[in-house]
């Protein structure tokens, strides 16, 4: 019995995948790297696993995603708010949120 050589599926190539340009099947012989993840996760591009999962599990894994997402920023945005704090002095609650969309829009909405 053989060994199956996978497919990685990373930044440089995913958008070759994309399907119909709203999701990507990712099959048990393909490896889908944490970079390429992200841009589909900020594309807003739903990930199925072939064979392994049912539409359903597919939808939970969405979700998860979408959560997973959302921590990512909360934690992009604490990073911010610090380094505008201790770096230049902002202090101003409504000046440090206007920033921090700013930033986060620069960061979350450049592949699209």
């Amino acid at each position: 019995m053989g060994l199956q050589k996978k497919q990685l599926i990373g930044a440089h190539n995913v958008n070759d995948f994309i399907q119909d340009g709203k999701s990507i099947s990712v099959g048990k012989e393909m490896i889908l790297t944490p970079g390429a993840k992200d841009i589909l996760l900020n594309k807003g591009i739903r990930i199925c696993y072939e064979k392994t999962e049912t539409e359903e599990n597919c939808s939970e894994r969405i979700v998860e995603d979408v959560a997973s997402q959302e921590e990512q920023k909360k934690k992009v945005t604490a990073v911010i708010v610090r380094l505008l704090h201790k770096e230049y002095g902002i202090d101003n609650p409504e000046e440090l949120q206007d920033i921090s969309l700013q930033v986060l829009e620069k960061i979350y909405n450049k592949e699209k």
